[in-house]
């Protein structure tokens, strides 16, 4: 099927075409995503000792702490979790910007992961979303399950709002507008999505240089395909 902008894709998706999408995209180059994501890797690693630090009594050896989730609103702990959440969405923001730019494209660069033409709607996103995670840390786990859904919204609100060129509030409208629509293809893929990382996560995190970007490029697929627009 040719698409009004003269792009191209099937006539119907399915979050199993999404992914098998985001695969031969990551296979057919895999250099410099899996070289992005080793980079992208050592600086959310760097941002969360940040937090650690920030955070009182904190620890390396408790996972909870390493990922934000230490509770309270103590100064040092809120500065902490917004610092860690700030630095992993925007790191997010670029992975998902270049996912994007490499559907209608054959081959990408690795300078292609640095350019964001517009920040600002994402370093609010990014504050926004830092301001939640604060929130959802004080929440015993409970909080941690809801932490894992809001990371796949974020990646969709992302998506939208660099697929459009649009502020926080419009794409957080078009991302709903999208699920709305698309339900049962969306919550499939983001099934899909967790079970695709957490294999990756478990493989001692290194099958994530993999998996992370595979899926971006699955969701970025999807966004495009369920809006109207098509891949190559």
């Amino acid at each position: 099927m040719t698409y009004p902008d003269g792009s191209r894709g099937p006539r119907a998706t399915s979050a199993q075409d999404a992914v098998v999408y985001g695969w031969r995209k990551l296979m057919g180059q895999p250099g410099p995503w899996i070289g992005f994501t080793a980079l992208a890797a050592v600086l959310t690693g760097v941002a969360l000792g940040v937090a650690v630090r920030l955070t009182a009594g904190a620890s390396w050896t408790d996972p909870a702490q390493l990922l934000g989730w230490s509770g309270g609103f103590a100064p040092s702990q809120v500065l902490g979790t917004l610092v860690s959440t700030f630095v992993q969405v925007f790191v997010l923001a670029l992975l998902a910007r270049t996912a994007l730019y490499a559907t209608g494209m054959t081959r990408i660069g690795f300078r292609d992961f640095f350019e964001l033409p517009e920040p600002v709607p994402v370093v609010v996103l990014a504050l926004a979303t830092g301001v939640v995670h604060v929130v959802l840390s004080t929440i015993p786990v409970l909080g941690a399950l809801v932490e894992g859904v809001l990371w796949l919204v974020v990646t969709l609100v992302l998506l939208v709002m660099l697929d459009g060129r649009l502020a926080v509030v419009p794409a957080l409208r078009a991302a709903l507008s999208l699920l709305r629509r698309h339900t049962a293809t969306i919550l499939v893929l983001w099934i899909l999505v967790a079970l695709l990382n957490a294999v990756g996560a478990f493989l001692c995190g290194v099958g994530l240089l993999l998996t992370l970007p595979a899926t971006v490029i699955a969701q970025a697929a999807a966004v495009r395909l369920l809006g109207g627009r098509g891949v190559l």
